[in-house]
């Protein structure tokens, strides 16, 4: 199983990837939750931060390649960027999207709740098992709160 710390950083992100992260990280703090969890791809923003009827709460990975596909938005061979690794769900849905590479914070993945662990290791098995890129960004100076805590990404 990978170790979710030992992802490769990326030592001089690009603009790209910058905006990238920014605009998860702005998806994440749509609402005041007490864990803020956002995702961007192809100009798409997800967010954990709203409830279909019914309660169901989609994860902000599932949530913005849902309103891809809504959109008519094809998301292979792109780039998903979220502060926290994807679970073993949103993987799955990563993978069948057709993603090919995954951004990371790691600021985030270092505060990674103990009870999380193991299953962002094993979505992160998936994907990579899938032949998808994953890598970390250092924090680029915001925070999200994680279990009431504020978090540097």
């Amino acid at each position: 199983m990978v170790d979710l710390f030992e992802l490769k950083v990326i030592e001089d992100p690009s603009y790209d990837d910058v905006y990238g992260m920014t605009q998860a990280i702005y998806a994440a703090k749509g609402v005041d939750y007490r864990t803020q969890v956002g995702a961007f791809v192809a100009g798409i923003g997800g967010s954990n931060n709203w409830k279909e009827p019914g309660g169901y709460r989609p994860h902000a990975e599932t949530d913005a390649l849902l309103t891809c596909a809504k959109v008519g938005i094809s998301t292979a061979g792109e780039t998903l960027y979220a502060p926290w690794a994807s679970c073993v769900e949103c993987a799955q849905d990563i993978i069948s999207a057709g993603i090919s590479r995954v951004v990371v914070s790691q600021g985030a993945m270092n505060s990674t709740p103990d009870d999380w662990v193991p299953k962002v290791e094993a979505g992160l098995d998936m994907l990579m098992d899938a032949g998808i890129k994953v890598e970390m960004m250092k924090p680029q100076g915001f925070t999200i709160t994680m279990r009431d805590e504020e978090v540097e990404v």
